[in-house]
């Protein structure tokens, strides 16, 4: 009996031991966003009503973190100002939709350079171009995973596969909901810091989409990419490029590229400026050749960032619109000034063009080109921090189009009016509790 009594004591003050040695945190998140839309993501006409809403992101995460494992556990409500289903007439008090689980995962330490990650996490490589938390974006975005990381001196690895059913099947493994949900997210990245003026990074992805109607046929897309990062002193260059192929989500055979590069200076303390262009091929319609029909060489832009890219009314989504066949190339001028340790102001420019010939849908006499010029946006932004954990931003944008994106977004040759859109976001990120501060 004493044997036995002494043993659960032992195996009690073990397991408390690993969380009496560790460190346990609770942190918020608050943000509201205000936004007039009047051309976000869709050209409007002379009859479109602006619409003004108010948006509110609600965040609590749980961390711990030990010698031997971490874990972190983040809970999220997502609501527009007025959507709750449940109320009166004098009152709103929540919503059947709930809260969410953003985050879940469980970290094991598998030695003193390597770990292994495994739940619900957030992907985010590079500059995020290819896997992103699209932050902007009041859900954001995460992915259930297991993640293989390993730190050495001045490289990294990190391999990470995932595989998504709807339910605990007996039988089978449908996933079918519709043809844009991954059936199964597998990659590899890898970088390397080579010396104080020059990193390089490598990622591979094998995408996997199942076939309607079938629970065997995976469609599997392969994405392969270099960034590089050149830093001499106040100029930095950063090149990069991908490519694409196996099979789209229809089971077409792939064959597409995107290429970009940066050059940022800052010839200020306070001042910097970007000048830069993103290359996205597509399909040809003037190309008649066999082969070349028989290919899809439109680049899918999958999990990565668009608002922060692509000009922020997000005209440019890369969603299966019919403008993404044509390609896209974005020309873009970007300037940040600091105005002191709390204030920033951005003021960007893009013109956007077509990268291929696209059939003029309107031309019915044979075959004739899209003009490539798809139009211009100016994005102004200005961030500032109230204090530690609390900060306001906003912004306000404007769109240019040209006849061949009027054409392309459906609205007609000539149609559109006063693309604008405005917002502004207060933020708060309270640290609740931290056991090392007790």
């Amino acid at each position: 009996m004493k044997l036995k009594k002494n043993l659960f004591t032992g195996i009690f003050l073990l397991i408390t031991g690993h969380f009496a040695f560790g460190q346990f945190t609770v942190n918020g998140e608050f943000r509201s966003r205000g936004e007039l839309r009047h051309g976000y993501s869709k050209l409007p006409v002379d009859d479109s009503e602006a619409a003004f809403f108010v948006s509110q992101r609600s965040r609590i995460s749980f961390g711990f973190t030990n010698y031997l494992f971490k874990t972190k556990l983040t809970l999220q409500n997502i609501n527009v100002w007025g959507d709750d289903n449940i109320y009166t007439g004098t009152g709103a008090f929540g919503s059947t939709n709930g809260v969410d689980v953003y985050e879940s995962w469980l970290e094991l330490k598998t030695s003193p350079t390597s770990v292994i990650r495994i739940g619900r996490q957030e992907l985010a490589y590079d500059d995020q171009r290819i896997l992103s938390t699209r932050d902007w974006t009041q859900s954001g975005l995460t992915y259930d995973a297991l993640v293989f990381k390993k730190q050495g001196n001045s490289w990294g690895l990190d391999i990470g596969l995932s595989l998504n059913n709807k339910l605990e099947n007996t039988f089978g493994n449908d996933f079918y909901t519709d043809k844009n949900r991954i059936k199964t997210l597998n990659f590899a990245h890898f970088d390397k810091k080579v010396n104080e003026k020059f990193k390089v990074s490598l990622i591979a992805l094998g995408t996997g989409y199942q076939k309607e109607g079938t629970t065997s046929t995976i469609y599997m897309t392969g994405t392969y990419g270099t960034n590089l990062n050149y830093n001499f002193g106040s100029v930095t260059l950063y090149p990069r490029i991908y490519y694409q192929n196996g099979k789209n989500k229809k089971g077409e055979e792939i064959s597409a590229y995107y290429t970009g590069v940066d050059l940022s200076a800052s010839p200020g303390d306070n001042f910097m400026i970007t000048a830069g262009v993103d290359y996205f091929s597509g399909h040809d319609a003037s190309n008649s050749d066999t082969d070349y029909m028989s290919k899809d060489h439109t680049f899918d832009l999958m999990y990565g960032a668009r608002y922060k890219f692509y000009g922020n009314m997000n005209q440019f989504v890369f969603s299966g619109e019919p403008i993404d066949n044509g390609g896209l190339s974005d020309i873009y001028l970007k300037f940040k000034y600091s105005t002191g340790t709390r204030g920033t102001f951005l003021l960007d420019y893009h013109y956007f063009r077509l990268t291929s010939n696209y059939a003029d849908p309107t031309y019915t006499s044979g075959f004739r080109a899209l003009n490539k010029s798809l139009g211009s946006e100016f994005d102004i932004i200005y961030s500032h921090e109230l204090f530690k954990g609390a900060s306001i931003k906003t912004g306000f944008s404007f769109f240019l189009p040209s006849e061949s994106l009027e054409i392309l977004k459906g609205v007609g040759a000539g149609n559109s009016s006063g693309s604008y859109w405005g917002w502004i976001m207060v933020t708060i990120k309270p640290g609740f509790f931290n056991s090392k501060g007790v």
